[in-house]
């Protein structure tokens, strides 16, 4: 499964209250995975952890790190993290953005957001918002019933039954959860 990058620029539910401050081509850019990847060694020169199609998270202790550098290992650091195949870049905080980094996004078309929330809930947000669009999912004709807290998939052809046993089930005082086409995550 995977999204483009323009799909966190229009969330609605998940409350990331991200803003776009470089890179609009990098919306164009493919997330595939569900979880989110901080940059820590990566800036450092350590390279190898990083993944492509990952969502990058930049705080306060990245940005302070990058502050400690001269500006050509500054920019280098940022560079080699950008030609990396990352997805976007998400700073967090609400924190001040360097120059450089903005003007590098553009050039590498890589979108970069900020959000207001602290690093904690602006990953768990993310990452919920991901695993709600990258976790795989099927539809299977049946009922899906409650049975002591374990799901229960009623399956087989049209007319063996299956609404009739969930009904007896539901009147032992389990719990309807699906009729007809159940969908399903796996998680």
């Amino acid at each position: 499964m995977k999204i483009l990058v323009r799909a966190l620029e229009h969330d609605a539910g998940f409350h990331m209250h991200l803003e776009l401050l470089a890179g609009r081509q990098g919306l164009e850019r493919v997330i595939t995975h569900q979880r989110i990847q901080k940059q820590g060694l990566a800036l450092t020169g350590f390279l190898d952890s990083l993944r492509p199609n990952r969502i990058q998270v930049l705080g306060k202790t990245e940005l302070g790190y990058l502050e400690t550098l001269s500006p050509e290992n500054h920019t280098e650091a940022l560079a080699a993290i950008m030609g990396s195949e990352v997805a976007c870049i998400v700073i967090t905080t609400g924190l001040d953005i360097p120059p450089s980094l903005l003007e590098l996004a553009d050039r590498e078309e890589l979108a970069v957001f900020r959000t207001p929330l602290a690093s904690s809930i602006a990953i768990s947000r993310i990452q919920t918002f991901l695993e709600e669009h990258l976790t795989p999912e099927i539809s299977r004709h049946g009922v899906l019933i409650d049975v002591f807290g374990v799901g229960i998939l009623l399956g087989g052809a049209s007319g063996i039954g299956k609404s009739e046993c969930a009904l007896d089930l539901i009147l032992r005082g389990h719990r309807l959860i699906a009729d007809d086409m159940v969908l399903m995550k796996s998680r």
